[in-house]
This record gives structure tokens, C-alpha cells and sequence, in this order.
């Protein structure tokens, strides 16, 4: 006796080329669901690894020809199975071209889900399979295009050959911001991770060429989604070269930042999409760089005692934070927290012609205690290291030129937006004057040029765990300066909300 039990029955759909057929698609914004299975189904000859997992192979397909254009996304959440998906156009099995694919939504998500720019007229099949072969009921959602409405249109800058050009870049310390939106967004063919996100692939794209070298800062404060940035070099997909890019600020801030030295003449383009396909509002802020103002950066400063910041006399609980933000092998030597920067005599062995505005010795830590609260209830606390061009705590100021000395604030509280400005004071804190000239300015930590031009005060933001420099500038506004006019200290004064 031959006792034959039989599987599954083949599913109607399970061939290429008997799809079923949708012939209702929603309204924008709206959803429609479908159900199917894929017990019994097989794989035919020629048939695409769906979503590059080759133990997926018992696919049933689905087709519908939208009659407008716009943004489509099918999901096969409520499956009974981990799924792919993935969506095509052509006419036979074996001369398939992948519109978009998807194994799984997430780490703990085994649906799948894809969102693509759907094209009027255009036919489109899409397949859904079990990983491993897996089998059971199938929940299809549809939101978006189609159906003579045709959802939400793609934007103009959505592929990389339609880059939106920045024609005016910001001059050097000056911010420009552009706006946009990724919102109806896709990834092209070939489209590498930004930042290393694999869910990041609605992206849009901007380009600029720069006349001048200097270093450039582009971020995405104040867009209003979890962004990824990358700064390319190249004109197409299989050519980019990837130049900088960044998923975080920090913990607490989801949009980007990158800072990199632009070389003139050169095309850079720019994508920006959103963390789990996040879409809406852009701001792209881009910071210009500068010839150097300076002449002293961090990275150039020989600190009298590297060795000593993290011993018993640093800032308690901080110094090693500080430490590990400078450059490498520049640690500073920090004194007790609350010790204030000592002010020294210059009339002893200054050359004449010099002043000396003295204002600590080797470097000064200036620590946020009492610091100002933002709004929200969280205190601003900066931590400051203070570096002279003579590298003894005392800043000359010829009398032909600038006394510069650089400064490295790095803040440990909440995000925030402050000024820093310039004062003199004596040994006990009182105020005094001096025939000096203070400015101030925002510098590169590695070059130490000048972000912008010097001025009383520079305005700056922020961020948790950020590290931000300055270069501080004493010059004469007089000729006959005596020498013993500078036993003075050089005030740093952060304000933030009206509080110093």
C-alpha cells in the first residue's frame, strides 16, 4: 500500500508570473490592508535572493500599476512569520530591478517594511518569503500612494543627480543655514548606510564647491527628527568618497555634526536622512572656516606639566575629562577647584616694551560653580583651561602687536548658549582698567585660526561633553605703556539667560 500524505496546497500567487493583482490602492495617508499565505509556496528558476537572504526562497507576489505618482509604504507587520519583502519592476523573474527591500523593520521587529517613490503608470511586484523558509499567514499594509492621489511627491533633491546646489557659502565664522524636508524621500540603487545607519535610507542631497580653504562645520540643529549627515566626494553612487560623516551630536542631541577641511575647487555633496526612515523638517547650519587669526592652537601649545592633570592638585572628578579632549599629549595642569587664577607682578623681568597681563599660573581652571540654570532646570558647567603663547601664565602683549592666549571650555551640564567676553581684574577681584584692547574670537582646536572675526564678545553653543576654543586677544591703545600697569588678571565671563 502506497499511503501519499500531501503538504500544502501551491498558493494561486506563488509564480512571478500569476501575482495577484491590487487594484485598489489607498488614499494618501490612508491604510489597506491585505492578507494572503505562503504555505506550499517555492522559489522559481532565476528567482532573486529577496532582501540578499538566500534561505528565503517560498515567495508569493502581489503587483498593482498606481495611476499618480508619490510615496508608497508596504509593511508586513501582523505576519505570523519573519518575513522579507521586497518590491520590483520588470516583466520576468530573471530580469528583475530591485526598487527597495527589507528583512527586518528592527532588531526585535521581524516584519519588514519598505517605502519607495512609486511612479504613475508605472507596474510594480512586489514578493514576500519566510526567512529560513519560514511559512504562515500574511498581513499587507499599504499606506500612502496611488489610486489617483498619489500621497506624499518626492523631493527635488531626493537622488543624488538632482542635488540641490549651495551656491553661497558662508564667509569664515559666519553660519548659513538652507532648509528642506525629506518627507516622500527614498534610497537610490547602490546608496551606502550614512553614518553606518542601515535605517537610515530616506535621504536628500545638497552639493556646494568651495573657492577657499578653511575649516567647515555642517550640522542639523533644529531639524525636527533623529538625523544622519554624510559629506561626500564623487558624482554617483558607486563612486562617492566618504569625507566625514555622524549619526549623534550626543546621547541627548539626535541630530548630526561634522567639521572637516574643505579643499577649494573640489565638489562636495551632502545626504541627509532620518534614524528608522524619520522624515519632516531640515535645517542645515554650515559654519565657514578662516585664514588663521591666531597663531596659537591647543595642538601647538607646550603645557608646562602634561603629566600632572588627573594628579591630587587637578580638578577633582573632571580633569581627566578635560585631558582627554585636548589634543594628544597636551593635558593641562588644572589647580584646586576652588582656587582662583593667581595674579602676578609683571614688573620683574618683563623686556621693555612689553606689558604683562598676568592671569594665572601655567593654565587656569575656571569651574561652573553657581552655575546659571536654563530654563528646563539644568545648570551650565564649564570647565576651562587657559593656555599662553609663553607658556608661563603670563600674557605679554607687545607693544607692536597681540597678546594671545587660547582657552578650551568644555561643557559637562546641559545644552546651552552663551557669551564670552573679556574684563581685567586685580588680585582681589576688583575691576580695573588698563590702555589695552580686548577681543575675542571662536578658533579651530586643531589650527587654532579664527572662526569669524574678533570682536568684545562671541556667542557660541554648547553642547554636552563638547569642547569649544577661543583665542583671547590684548592689544595697546596707546604707546607709552608702563611696565608695572599689568598686575592684572584676565577675566573670561560666560553668560548664559543674563546670568555670569
Amino acid at each position: 500500500t502506497l499511503n501519499v500524505q500531501g503538504g500544502s496546497a501551491v498558493p494561486s500567487n506563488d509564480n512571478f508570473a500569476n501575482a495577484s493583482t491590487i487594484s485598489v490602492l489607498p488614499a494618501p495617508g490612508a491604510v489597506r490592508g491585505l492578507t494572503g499565505a505562503n504555505g506550499g509556496a517555492t522559489a522559481e528558476s532565476g528567482e532573486p535572493n529577496h532582501a540578499g537572504v538566500a534561505t528565503a526562497r517560498n515567495s508569493v507576489w502581489w503587483r498593482f500599476r498606481p495611476s499618480t505618482s508619490g510615496q508608497m509604504t508596504i509593511s508586513t507587520v501582523g505576519s505570523s512569520f519573519d518575513t522579507v519583502l521586497a518590491v520590483y519592476t520588470g516583466n520576468s523573474v530573471s530580469a528583475l530591478t530591485l526598487v527597495a527591500s527589507n528583512n527586518d523593520i528592527s532588531g526585535t521587529v521581524r516584519e519588514s517594511r519598505v517605502t519607495f517613490n512609486a511612479t504613475a503608470g508605472t507596474l510594480y511586484r512586489f514578493a514576500i518569503a519566510g526567512v529560513g523558509n519560514a511559512s504562515g499567514s500574511i498581513k499587507i499594509n499599504l499606506r500612502g500612494g496611488g489610486g489617483g492621489s498619489g500621497g506624499t511627491p518626492a523631493p527635488a533633491n531626493d537622488n543624488l543627480a538632482s542635488a540641490s546646489t549651495i551656491s553661497v557659502l558662508p564667509a569664515p565664522g559666519a553660519v548659513r543655514a538652507v532648509t528642506g524636508s525629506n518627507a516622500g524621500a527614498t534610497a537610490e540603487s547602490g546608496e551606502p548606510n550614512h553614518a553606518g545607519v542601515a535605517t537610515a535610507r530616506n535621504s536628500v542631497w545638497w552639493r556646494f564647491r568651495p573657492s577657499s580653504s578653511g575649516p567647515m562645520t555642517i550640522s542639523t540643529v533644529e531639524s525636527s527628527f533623529d538625523t544622519v549627515l554624510a559629506v561626500y566626494t564623487g558624482s554617483s553612487m558607486g563612486s562617492l568618497n566618504l569625507i566625514a560623516s555622524n549619526n549623534d551630536i550626543s546621547a541627548s542631541v539626535r541630530q548630526s555634526r561634522i567639521t572637516f577641511n574643505p579643499t577649494p575647487g573640489t565638489l562636495y555633496v551632502v545626504a541627509v536622512a532620518g534614524v528608522g526612515n524619520a522624515s519632516g523638517s531640515i535645517k542645515l547650519n554650515m559654519r565657514g572656516g578662516g585664514a588663521s587669526s591666531s597663531g596659537l592652537s591647543l595642538a601647538a601649545a607646550s603645557l608646562a606639566n602634561p603629566a600632572a592633570a588627573g594628579s591630587s592638585n587637578a580638578l577633582t572628578g573632571t580633569s581627566s575629562t578635560l585631558a582627554g579632549s585636548l589634543p594628544t599629549s597636551q593635558a593641562a595642569t588644572l589647580p584646586d577647584a576652588g582656587q582662583k587664577p593667581r595674579m602676578a607682578s609683571a614688573s620683574a623681568g618683563v623686556p621693555a616694551g612689553v606689558v604683562a597681563a598676568p592671569f594665572g599660573d601655567k593654565a587656569a581652571a575656571i569651574a561652573g560653580n553657581g552655575a546659571p540654570a536654563l530654563p528646563g532646570g539644568e545648570p551650565v558647567r564649564l570647565m576651562s583651561t587657559v593656555v599662553t603663547k609663553s607658556n608661563d601664565g603670563v600674557l605679554r602683549v607687545p607693544a607692536d602687536g597681540d597678546g594671545i592666549a587660547v582657552l578650551a571650555v568644555t561643557n559637562s551640564g546641559a545644552r546651552a548658549t552663551l557669551t564670552a567676553s573679556l574684563s581685567l581684574a586685580t588680585q582681589d577681584g576688583t575691576a580695573t582698567q588698563l590702555p589695552v584692547g580686548l577681543s575675542i574670537c571662536r578658533t579651530d582646536a586643531a589650527t587654532g585660526d579664527c572662526i569669524g572675526a574678533r570682536g568684545p564678545t562671541v556667542t557660541f553653543t554648547a553642547d554636552t561633553g563638547e569642547l569649544v576654543t577661543f583665542a583671547a586677544f590684548v592689544s595697546h591703545k596707546q604707546t607709552d605703556v608702563p611696565l608695572d600697569a599689568a598686575p592684572a588678571g584676565l577675566i573670561v565671563n560666560f553668560t548664559s539667560n543674563g546670568e555670569t
